[in-house]
């Protein structure tokens, strides 16, 4: 502890309304090592010492590097054997029960009082057969890149005090100010859509974003431990998503040309929308039905993508490590002058920090969809091989579609899906849904 306070540079970070509030949320990962891997704390401070924003306060103090806010670090030894969970195609119900030690929501341990960014938790199964890595990220700090990044260069670290063998020195960026200074000089007007969902406001949202992290992630937490999610793992064949793009195709003009990642992104708009539908007219009466289906059809359904702009910017170089851009609207209006424009009017001071919390409450329907296949979720070796299988928490946000890579050299996706239990009942009944993915659990 002493040795990481020595290294460690003190520096504060200013967040922009994106960190500040999506630090409400976390970001969240389970490795599965068949072998007998071995991480380490000391190499986790070794790393740390290249992340030192994750030792850092969501509100500034004065106390410099004397006072680090020490990640959580847990280990212990579990009697559950790794066959048991790989026969059972790495099922929840198979996991060592207090495995996932952090919810998707932000807030202080109820030790300390204190908000801690990162939260790892080690297990070590039965026989030395594996090991289990479940963490968890204050997602303001941390995104998907940011949390892979973190782990392969922890293994790194850890292989390097085994083997001896020097890595290569590495410089990582964070300051999310960074963007700014890539924006060009060109603007293109914003969609429509982006505007009206820009210019939202909500009171309650606002108040909400003023409270303290402390505060409001208490308050956020208690909120949704009162409405319990459920979550499934999907496998789409890369067959089956090139069967459905024949398809889409063959109803589209000539020479038009369809992604996997459209092909997804629809697929989960179309199957969240019709299963809130669905789930929503059983609860009710009929002509509460008839009603629901008029209103419904207005449109009034928010898509929400997560877009890396980083690459787009020309930052790829720069091993840059913050949050990506979200856009809401379609990825191929993308560009440089779009996104400068993009955060020109989110920085305004007309949009305020409540408008996301405004969102959920201005559409009847809201999807999330994250595609993340193209992160290096294989890439951790602590010495004795990388991950065998890599998930996230089956619950990890209300209408949330998270598209992953399959392991080893498969094309396969993996979708983890999570709603409402009468959303999900109605996912698991949609027929061309269950057609186009397989059930893993």
């Amino acid at each position: 502890m002493d040795s990481l306070a020595a290294n460690v540079e003190t520096k504060s970070y200013k967040f922009g309304k994106l960190d500040a509030i999506i630090s409400i949320l976390r970001a969240r990962m389970v490795c599965f090592y068949e072998n007998h891997a071995t991480s380490s704390r000391r190499g986790s401070h070794r790393t740390l010492v290249k992340f030192p924003w994750l030792l850092g306060h969501l509100k500034q103090t004065r106390d410099g590097t004397g006072n680090l806010n020490m990640p959580i670090y847990r280990e212990k030894q579990s009697d559950v054997h790794f066959s048991d969970i790989k026969s059972a195609a790495y099922n929840p119900e198979t996991w060592p029960s207090d495995l996932i030690s952090t919810n998707s929501i932000t807030c202080p341990e109820k030790d300390t009082g204190v908000i801690k960014l990162v939260n790892v938790h080690v297990v070590r199964l039965k026989g030395n057969s594996g090991m289990i890595i479940s963490a968890g990220f204050c997602h303001g700090v941390a995104d998907g890149t940011s949390c892979f990044t973190f782990l392969n260069r922890w293994a790194d670290e850890t292989r390097m005090l085994i083997t001896g063998d020097p890595l290569e020195e590495v410089e990582y960026c964070f300051d999310p100010a960074l963007l700014l200074q890539y924006l060009p000089s060109e603007r293109t007007p914003l969609s429509e859509t982006t505007k009206e969902v820009l210019s939202l406001n909500s009171r309650i949202g606002n108040f909400i974003m003023r409270l303290s992290p402390t505060a409001r992630g208490k308050l956020l937490n208690f909120i949704d431990s009162k409405t319990p999610l459920h979550g499934h793992l999907f496998r789409i064949s890369h067959k089956a998503l090139d069967e459905l793009r024949s398809q889409v195709l063959e109803c589209m003009p000539p020479g038009s040309r369809v992604s996997d990642n459209d092909l997804l992104v629809a697929t989960a708009y179309k199957v969240h929308g019709q299963a809130e539908l669905e789930a929503a007219s059983n609860s009710k009466g009929l002509f509460a039905r008839l009603f629901q289906c008029r209103t419904r059809a207005q449109g009034e359904h928010c898509l929400l993508t997560n877009f890396n702009v980083t690459g787009l910017l020309g930052m790829g170089n720069l091993n840059y490590v913050g949050n990506p851009l979200m856009g809401e609207s379609a990825t191929s209006n993308i560009s440089p002058p779009y996104v400068a424009e993009y955060m020109d009017t989110f920085n305004a001071p007309s949009c305020k920090l409540g408008t996301f919390t405004a969102l959920t409450t201005h559409y009847n329907v809201f999807t999330t969809t994250s595609n993340v296949r193209r992160l290096k979720m294989y890439d951790a070796d602590f010495g004795s091989g990388v991950q065998a299988f890599t998930t996230v928490p089956p619950d990890y946000g209300a209408g949330v579609f998270l598209f992953m890579p399959s392991p080893s050299a498969s094309k396969d996706i993996i979708v983890n899906v999570s709603a409402s239990p009468a959303v999900m009942d109605c996912i698991l009944k949609n027929r061309h849904w269950m057609e186009l993915a397989e059930f893993v659990y």
